[in-house]
């Protein structure tokens, strides 16, 4: 699975390069999505403006970096979904466990927002 990667205000954009993440790639995707993870990368966004189809081993993954990242404190975010990916995470209601949006830039806001603490 080709990935392609930015980092913008400590929040890591990654981007799935193919189609389809489905069993075929799905393994491979989260394995370099969570070594982003141990890298120290806490705030992810997972950009699917490529991808077209998704299966349940591409949502697997998915959660699987959710897991990883919420051991560690972190924050994910999903963004670019076509008419199907979003009918897809609506249907899982996914779409209840993930930020989804609907720009990288909406995403990152998301992501950039401290909440307050109590003093």
């Amino acid at each position: 699975m080709r990935l392609s990667e930015k980092q913008t205000g400590g929040v890591l954009i990654i981007s799935p390069q193919e189609e389809r993440l489905d069993a075929a790639g799905a393994g491979d995707f989260k394995t370099q999505v969570l070594d982003f993870i141990e890298q120290g990368h806490t705030k992810l966004i997972i950009d699917l403006h490529r991808v077209n189809f998704m299966d349940s081993s591409g949502l697997t993954a998915i959660v699987s970096t959710l897991k990883a990242l919420s051991t560690k404190g972190g924050q994910l975010a999903v963004c670019n979904l076509n008419d199907n990916l979003q009918a897809l995470f609506r249907m899982t209601r996914l779409d209840r466990v993930f930020g989804v949006y609907a720009s990288e830039r909406e995403a990152s806001g998301a992501l950039s927002v401290v909440p307050e603490t109590e003093v």
